[in-house]
């Protein structure tokens, strides 16, 4: 359900004490229990800031098209197979074969059949053109017809399949029926060897195109197994590559590879004659971040499975970006990797890292206001995380990647700033966390430096408290804080896998999260929140998953695993809280706000 909306709305009264994190998206209500650890369930789910049934991709790798001009996905991390009507905005999706073992590529036959390399299951997976399944072969072992780790596949036009039997660095060549007909390839680094084969294709000749990955080439085969050429070796420059991972042939005979660390597409004729190049690394369109799959459509057009960005991106067939599914967003109400978010009356500020803003929305999710853009000038960010609004609305920023602190006022406009890079009084190294205190004092996760600094609200220094360390009270890159209403203010110290609480001098109160029973500790917690009803919630990012404490750290409960669905978060890195109820999640590589009721 769409509910974006640009519109300014009076402020309700709502009080929340939070913290700091990032990204915009689900509604869910659930249900703690108390006194032991326990996951909890979720339902009901709302999208804010998206689409309900926009297709969400974790690490996809091989693609390929059909007849019907759909993309057919292997949606690596969330163990499915995605077909795709269109790419771009109101496509739909739809999950096909069941459930599949991290697969890593698809090939598409010319009646509509798929096949999927099902890696980690080490099998080969024939889906009818309606979806199911209809046959499984292989299991993991080195003898003909088995695979380990299989990491690529491609189908002629007799559907005789080739399998890049990856872990085994050789490719299998098997029938309709799944009768192992010949296999070739060793391990190595001779003309005639292989070393982590992956991306697979046949040429409209019947040629088999294999992308010799930690060879850092494409190898050029007959039927029958026969080298007939070799394309590239390791570079950066034109016509060489960095462990390409997919490689496809359109109807003329043209070869394009993705060249995956170098993070580019690379376009050759038939006869291997560098043609043009695409791409850098990045997360805009025409961007990429290691892509690893490619597929070319009888228009012409390219499909690229950009992993990194989580998205499939469309190439018209001179190079030029169309359009993406999945991923990040660039346009207002959208968001890339969010890092931060405060609650405070009826206003959620986001923390919109990847796009170096601030977007303001009501706790509806209705957008109101977008602040700042990249750069290092007043008003300007770079990777900003942390943020707060304090009484009367001002919103306070840790400008991480500019070292520094920013303050606007209540209609976004930019007041001042303070801090520049350094480890004195009132300097900062790659600050990730901000509160502030009911006095109006600001206090800053002054990351790099593994210390608290405390400011006025003009931003004047006041004290300092921490050092780098394991023991009691020190700190190995904090990153959230919060407050409580005594001055009290908890510090999520990320690298040390625990909660600390301080009173407002900043002595050392309590800490929990380092030790007892496996299912109560911690895992790199990267956002921390106090809700007004008196229970700490931490978004613990190396878990995926949301902890809840009381005031004095028992462990009351836990939701959330790793995952694009309803109640499963990929990297959470904040929590923020209102007075209604209400614990908003910063999804971060999701690139979602997650709503949900406790």
């Amino acid at each position: 359900m769409a509910i974006f909306n640009k519109t300014r709305l009076s402020l309700g009264v709502i009080t929340a004490f939070c913290a700091i994190g990032a990204g915009l998206g689900t509604l869910l209500l659930f249900s703690c229990t108390s006194a032991q650890v326990s996951d909890v369930a979720a339902d009901q789910p709302v999208f804010l800031f998206s689409e309900e049934d926009r297709p969400t991709l974790s690490y996809p790798s091989g693609l390929d098209t059909d007849n019907d001009g759909r993309i057919v996905v292997a949606d690596t991390f969330n163990n499915r197979v995605e077909r795709l009507d269109s790419i771009g905005d109101g496509n739909s999706a739809e999950s096909v074969g069941g459930v599949f073992f991290y697969p890593e590529d698809v090939a598409v036959d010319r009646d509509g059949a798929i096949y999927v390399a099902d890696t980690n299951a080490s099998q080969v997976v024939r889906l009818e053109s309606g979806g199911q399944r209809s046959a499984t072969w292989g299991k993991q072992d080195t003898e003909p017809g088995r695979f380990l780790h299989p990491g690529g596949i491609a189908v002629d036009g007799e559907k005789i399949i080739y399998v890049s039997d990856t872990g085994n660095n050789r490719i299998q060549k098997i029938g309709p029926d799944g009768e192992a007909l010949k296999s070739w390839g060793q391990k190595g680094s001779c003309d005639t060897c292989l070393d982590s084969p992956r991306g697979i294709a046949v040429s409209p000749e019947g040629d088999i195109l294999v992308a010799d990955t930690f060879n850092h080439r494409i190898q050029k085969f007959d039927p029958s197994g026969e080298l007939l050429s070799t394309l590239g070796s390791q570079g950066g420059a034109d016509g060489e590559f960095s462990y390409p991972n997919a490689v496809t042939v359109d109807i003329s005979g043209t070869v394009y590879v993705a060249d995956t660390l170098n993070n580019r597409i690379q376009k050759f004729a038939a006869d291997g004659r560098h043609l043009a190049t695409w791409g850098s690394y990045g997360h805009a369109g025409g961007e990429f971040d290691g892509p690893t799959g490619i597929a070319v459509d009888a228009a012409g057009n390219i499909y690229v499975s950009d992993r990194g960005n989580h998205r499939i991106v469309q190439l018209d067939p001179d190079g030029n970006y169309h359009g993406k599914t999945g991923g990040a967003g660039t346009a207002p109400g959208e968001l890339n990797g969010p890092h931060g978010i405060a609650v405070r009356d009826n206003l959620v500020a986001v923390s919109d890292t990847g796009n170096h803003r601030i977007e303001m929305a009501d706790t509806s999710g209705r957008l109101l206001d977008v602040i700042g853009e990249n750069g290092s000038g007043p008003g300007q960010f770079a990777h900003p995380r942390g943020v707060a609004i304090d009484a009367t609305h001002n919103i306070f920023v840790a400008d991480t990647y500019n070292h520094r602190v920013q303050k606007f006022d209540q209609n976004g406009d930019f007041v001042l700033e303070w801090g520049t890079p350094g480890e004195s009084p009132g300097e900062f190294r790659w600050p990730e966390g901000i509160a502030i205190d009911g006095a109006g004092n600001v206090l800053v996760s002054d990351t790099g430096n593994n210390r608290i600094q405390k400011f006025g609200p003009d931003g004047e220094y006041v004290s300092q408290w921490g050092t780098p360390g394991t023991e009691a009270g020190s700190f190995k890159w904090p990153s959230a804080l919060a407050m409580a209403p005594d001055g009290s203010f908890f510090v999520a110290d990320f690298f040390n896998h625990r909660i600390e609480r301080f009173d407002s001098s900043g002595n050392l109160l309590r800490q929990w999260g380092d030790s007892g029973p496996d299912d109560q500790r911690l895992d790199l917690p990267r956002g921390v929140c106090l809700s007004p009803r008196g229970k700490v919630y931490v978004a613990d990012a190396g878990a995926h998953r949301i902890f809840k404490f009381s005031e004095m750290g028992i462990p009351e409960g836990s939701f959330g695993k790793y995952g694009t669905g309803p109640g499963r978060f990929r990297t959470p890195t904040a929590v923020a809280a209102d007075g209604e109820g209400y614990i908003y999640v910063a999804d971060t590589d999701n690139h979602r706000i997650v709503k949900v009721r406790f």
